[in-house]
């Protein structure tokens, strides 16, 4: 169907419309939901899940215990008892927070402006490959999307209408989204400022007021102190990481990003209030993360769209409106165009979309060694989680020069527990040992990897040649 709400004024009312935007936005997000395959992190993901439901205690088949984000290890447990383990109910829960995320940004964006820019902002987010993408992703992005848009939402009308309520509703969506992802933490500085600023009380009662958010949510959180020095652990300035954001978001992401922050400074003359809690909001995070991460990653800035979204809606209801004197150049016609651009020049709806894509296609590539290899046979790979989920345990795991010491214990692996393997040596000693011995290993891990070991990789039998992914087998001795 069409692009803007100007076609169906004459037969639908407001709240069938909006109706009709969530319900296409859910079924755009579950779409295709299982057929990809699971990426390393989803995979990761998939093992703690399964675990959490058949002990209570969310850890990987090594015994190592991770309880980072257990609001969506919880809400993804509930997903896979339903449904069972697979890749369909492990991503489901993020098409939910997904498509709650298109309706909260229709309410803030209307509730500000009009029912015209509610309506663009939420088929824009609808809409938008990057959200799309990542509402079909096994991980907690989705739900912390959620959860930090909802704590600036509330902490808006906090201001407009101070209510002590309201105080506990931004304690409990702080600590959901510190609880979800790192990323969190910001709010616990942001939340304070944006209320320092805005609040028409003293400042004796607006520090008061910032006090109790942060007392009652860090009350809420297990290893405060150490998650906060894990955190300024990482911070390093990067300059090149910068760039190769600013080059992505240009490529794939040019109408929310062009024109979503420039209406973001427009609003400074009129809608004063929204520029403050955007531009808090947006760019304190996103400055660490372009400048002071290492790791150039689009997953780390999805916390961004919906204000993108909302910006983006109102920059194409504020260009309409200056140019209506124009017979052809109207809101409906304005409002295709930049829509139609916004999809045509956005990355496909494809659940591998970020900086560093394509992924392997583990789900093919661990099918076919389940028909030909048999359960005797030594299997090697590059890394050990999706080989987990979707075949067995390894036997041995190859290790990458690049990856931080974080990720081995001892000479294993931190996920597995199996047995690295650094060099040509030891290879060829398994080898040896054993007439049956398969490698599975993505492009990624083998430019990781020691240049000797690589080379004799690459001088055995290929038997299957995937997306990114590659099956040996060492040949006979």
């Amino acid at each position: 169907f069409t692009l803007t709400f100007s076609y169906f004024e004459d037969f639908l009312d407001r709240r069938d419309l909006v109706v009709l935007i969530i319900v296409f936005a859910f079924l755009l997000r579950l779409n295709g939901l299982g057929s990809d395959s699971l990426w390393i992190d989803e995979a990761g993901t998939a093992s703690l899940v399964n675990s959490f439901i058949q002990t209570g205690t969310p850890q990987h088949p090594s015994g190592i215990e991770s309880f980072r984000s257990m609001p969506h290890i919880i809400m993804t447990s509930i997903s896979v008892i339903i449904f069972g383990l697979n890749d369909f109910a492990l991503r489901l829960p993020s098409v939910f927070f997904g498509t709650l995320t298109v309706f909260f940004v229709f309410k803030w964006s209307s509730e500000v402006f009009d029912f015209k820019t509610g309506i663009l902002s939420s088929i824009i987010l609808a809409l938008s490959s990057w959200h799309i993408a990542m509402s079909q992703n096994a991980r907690m992005y989705s739900m912390f999307q959620l959860f930090y848009l909802l704590t600036f939402y509330i902490a808006f009308k906090y201001v407009k209408t101070v209510d002590k309520t309201k105080i506990f509703y931004l304690a409990f969506l702080t600590l959901m989204s510190i609880q979800t992802h790192l990323t969190g933490y910001i709010l616990l500085f942001t939340i304070p400022l944006y209320l320092l600023i805005s609040l028409k009380l003293s400042k004796t009662q607006t520090i008061l007021t910032s006090l109790l958010i942060f007392v009652i949510t860090t009350l809420g959180i297990d290893d405060y102190l150490w998650n906060i020095n894990y955190i300024f652990s990482r911070l390093n300035f990067h300059l090149q990481t910068f760039f190769d954001h600013f080059r992505w978001f240009l490529l794939n992401q040019p109408i929310k990003f062009i024109i979503g922050f420039s209406r973001l400074f427009l609003a400074m003359k009129n809608q004063s209030e929204l520029f403050k809690n955007f531009a808090i909001a947006i760019f304190p995070p996103i400055i660490i993360y372009l400048f002071f991460i290492e790791l150039p990653a689009s997953r780390y800035l999805f916390f961004i769209i919906p204000f993108l979204a909302i910006g983006t809606g109102y920059s194409i209801k504020y260009i309409s409106s200056k140019l209506n004197n124009y017979s052809l150049i109207n809101f409906k016609n304005l409002s295709f165009v930049i829509l139609a651009f916004s999809v045509l020049f956005s990355n496909p709806l494809n659940p591998q979309l970020g900086l560093a894509t394509p992924e392997p296609d583990f789900k093919s590539a661990y099918k076919y060694l389940n028909q030909e290899a048999s359960e005797c046979d030594i299997l090697i790979v590059g890394r050990s989680l999706p080989a987990d989920y979707y075949y067995r345990k390894p036997d041995y795991v190859l290790k990458e020069q690049s990856r931080s010491k974080e990720y081995t214990i001892k000479g294993k692996d931190i996920y597995s527990n199996s047995t690295l393997i650094g060099s040509m040596d030891n290879l060829t000693e398994i080898h040896q040992k054993n007439s049956q011995v398969w490698i599975v290993a993505s492009a990624t891990v083998q430019r990781g990897i020691k240049p000797d070991l690589e080379n004799e990789i690459e001088k055995q039998k290929l038997k299957y040649e995937g997306e990114n992914i590659n099956i040996w087998k060492l040949k006979n001795k």
